[in-house]
């Protein structure tokens, strides 16, 4: 499948790198994030993509449907 759940590399739009600024801000600030869209726009492969290298001991990556 082109883009499952494995997908190594995101097709970017121009979308990907105001989310990855936004994404590392919100590592740097104690707080919560939240990642709203329509449907099927990408938004769990794209926070898979940015939650993937993070330290599980140190961050916590909650999805909620």
């Amino acid at each position: 499948m082109p883009l499952d759940k494995d997908t190594a590399e995101l097709w970017d739009d121009g979308a990907l790198a105001p989310l990855r600024e936004r994404f590392q801000w919100l590592l740097q600030s104690p707080g919560v994030g939240l990642l709203t869209g329509e449907p099927g726009v990408g938004k769990t492969t794209a926070l898979r993509s940015l939650t993937a290298s993070l330290n599980p001991h140190r961050y916590l990556v909650i999805y909620q449907a």
